[in-house]
Order: structure tokens, then C-alpha cells, then sequence
């Protein structure tokens, strides 16, 4: 079950933190503003530590997946020219 869900009936659609009103947005505005997870489950007590790590682990997945078909094709590089060509050769492979 999703952590996060949306409903039009809850701050107009907004994505919050399942059984709260608390928008998973204001985690990653507090974590970009510096503040630390602590501070964050702090200022907003109905959201578990356990589920806001959740949250973030559902968005790295998000963030890294399209990574994911490079998982170990990744080869080993002896110089910063030679990662970038091969970054080259992945995105024209892509387009």
C-alpha cells in the first residue's frame, strides 16, 4: 500500500502522507531547505519516521529507474574524456 495518495476531497488533490493532511511536498521542501528528517517528523508528528522513509524511497526509486537498464554495463573509465564519450554513445543510442 502507497504512503502517499491523493484524494480531490483533501487539500484539493494534493499528494499527502496517507491517513494525514500533510503534503509529501513539505518533506522535500524541509530536507532542500536544510533542515533534517528529525526536524521534519518534528514539526509534523502524524507522519511516522517510518513512513516518511518510505516516501523517500518510493522517490529515489522514481528518480533512479530510468538508470536502471545501466546497472552493471557501467564500465570502468581511466579517464574523465573516456566516461564522457560513453555518456555520448548512450544518448545517441537514445535518440
Amino acid at each position: 500500500m502507497s504512503v502517499i495518495v491523493r484524494n480531490p476531497d483533501i487539500l484539493g488533490g494534493t499528494p499527502v502522507f496517507r491517513g494525514t493532511r500533510v503534503p509529501i511536498q513539505a518533506l522535500f521542501d524541509y530536507l532542500e531547505g536544510g533542515e533534517t528528517l528529525e526536524d521534519f517528523l518534528e514539526g509534523f508528528p502524524t507522519v511516522s519516521r517510518e513512513t516518511a522513509v518510505a516516501a523517500l524511497e518510493g522517490a529515489k526509486e522514481l528518480l533512479l529507474a530510468p538508470f536502471e537498464k545501466y546497472v552493471g554495463a557501467l564500465p570502468a573509465f581511466s579517464s574523465i574524456p573516456e566516461a564522457n564519450a560513453w555518456v555520448r554513445t548512450l544518448r545517441d543510442e537514445e535518440s
